[in-house]
């Protein structure tokens, strides 16, 4: 199966590939105070409208990564919309596939994925990259509660894939970055995202029912869906974490 056919579906109507209003995103964008000659690093920029945004306001250029070659492709056509040629690079690869010098960049981005394993090898992986008095900013889940064990089974997944906002928090501390400003979406927006990205995928089966990939995909997004609404909705949070190393 196709690894990227799900994710590009299911976000064909959302800008942001997180659950994460545009709004929020751009009060968090205002907060970089980012020099001129600034570099940023996207790790996992999707469809590019946070790495986008953050060049439109601060008048910087960046490097965007991402795996999806639809997410890629829709990047590429905002990126050729909204900023001045040679602005970003934008590469079809994985983070992990990224040759970096140390203190290359200004502002590293790691939103809604986690490229190195988990949350604080993100951490770990992304202190030589950023410059001295520079930023990390990365968007994680995490428990608002004990998870059921039910709500494990059906995804899969162990209590200890997610910290608490105050585990994310200490772990950046922990591995000496300084808290700057620290959010969590609202139950609104993780459920806007929720939905739409359901909404998306029940469209596309109804539109076509012959896909090879039908079966598959509407077995997942109503298991996905259930156990949502029965368990992750008062379970998993998400949370930005702008940090200063």
């Amino acid at each position: 199966m196709d690894p990227y056919k799900y994710p590009a579906i299911a976000h064909a109507d959302l800008d942001v590939v997180a659950p994460v209003s545009l709004e929020r995103l751009e009060r968090v964008v205002e907060l970089l105070e980012l020099p001129p000659d600034a570099r940023v690093l996207d790790l996992t920029c999707g469809k590019g409208e946070l790495l986008i945004r953050v060049c439109e306001r601060w008048g910087v250029g960046g490097v965007g990564l991402d795996p999806s070659p639809s997410f890629l492709a829709a990047a590429r056509a905002e990126a050729a919309a909204r900023l001045p040629p040679g602005t970003v690079d934008l590469r079809q690869i994985e983070a992990e596939e990224l040759e970096v010098e140390p203190e290359s960049f200004d502002l590293v981005v790691v939103m809604n994925a986690r490229p190195f394993g988990d949350y604080r090898e993100t951490l770990r992986r992304t202190w030589p990259m950023v410059r001295s008095g520079g930023l990390l900013l990365v968007g994680e889940r995490y428990w608002r509660e004990d998870p059921e064990p039910d709500y494990l089974d059906a995804l899969g997944i162990g209590p200890e894939s997610n910290g608490t906002h105050g585990d994310n928090v200490a772990l950046a501390l922990a591995e000496s970055f300084t808290p700057l400003y620290v959010v969590a979406s609202s139950q609104e927006e993780i459920d806007h995202y929720e939905g739409m990205c359901t909404r998306a995928v029940e469209r596309f089966l109804r539109a076509s029912p012959g896909d090879g990939h039908a079966d598959a995909f509407r077995e997942h997004v109503r298991h996905w869906r259930d156990a949502y609404l029965r368990w992750g909705r008062d379970a998993v949070g998400f949370g930005l974490y702008l940090l200063l190393k």
